[in-house]
């Protein structure tokens, strides 16, 4: 057993840059950014001893590419984890709603991932299947960079079906994310487009396009990760 000793944490002693005063170029060959945010997915389900080949595809994704363990997350909500992921923070859970958000929220003038990327010249996407008004969400990524933000009203406009209580179900969601991606590399601009899926929020939801987990075809919830990561 090895015991770490660790200096305690410090005040930060420098503040952030504003908003309006960011400055970021691109590079000579920019990259685009697909980010994907899986619902109520941790660490624990992948390479799991206890449910093998759960996440068979993600386990592979791991092993091709890097993959970082040592991290510092607070993600109890999903736009907690959406926020802190973004802007660098551990938000208190006092503002895990739709406060988080707002200038109370400590947020509003933070520079956030998004923004660098705007000031930098990315065209910005978002793409969930569910209301953009839960939780701030829609609120929280207008005000940090995303020119395109798509919720379920836009879904609904379009004539998609709605899945459940939620929304677009996240095979409607996958299809129409890489059809814009394949979209925009054509243009040959540099994008970022982010999406999040909701097949794992609680209870779980399986989707008709998804086979069935092999080793337990019964409980919703794994089969709903075993889903996902299909999906």
């Amino acid at each position: 057993q090895t015991t770490r000793l660790l200096a305690p944490l410090r005040p930060a002693t420098t503040l952030p840059v504003e908003k309006p005063d960011l400055t970021a170029s691109l590079p000579e060959k920019p990259l685009n950014l697909v980010l994907i945010y899986l619902e109520s997915f941790n660490e624990t389900f992948s390479n799991s001893k206890q449910y093998p080949g759960l996440t068979p595809r993600i386990d592979a994704l791991k092993k091709r590419f890097n993959n970082f363990d040592q991290i510092h997350s607070s993600g109890y909500v999903t736009i907690e984890g959406i926020a802190n992921s973004q802007c660098g923070t551990l938000m208190n859970m006092e503002y895990a709603n739709s406060s988080l958000v707002t200038r109370k929220g400590r947020l509003t003038e933070l520079p956030c991932l998004a923004d660098i990327l705007g000031v930098a010249g990315y065209q910005q996407i978002y793409m969930g299947g569910a209301e953009l008004v839960f939780a701030g969400k829609g609120a929280f990524l207008r005000d940090h960079g995303y020119d395109d933000v798509k919720g379920w009203r836009y879904w609904d406009d379009q004539g998609y079906q709605r899945f459940g209580d939620w929304g677009l179900s996240d095979t409607t969601l996958f299809d129409t994310a890489l059809d814009t991606i394949l979209e925009k590399r054509r243009q040959q601009a540099p994008f970022n487009l982010t999406m999040l899926t909701l097949g794992t929020h609680v209870p779980g939801f399986v989707y008709p396009e998804c086979p069935a987990y092999p080793a337990d075809t019964e409980t919703v919830f794994l089969n709903a990760i075993y889903c996902t990561d299909y999906l």
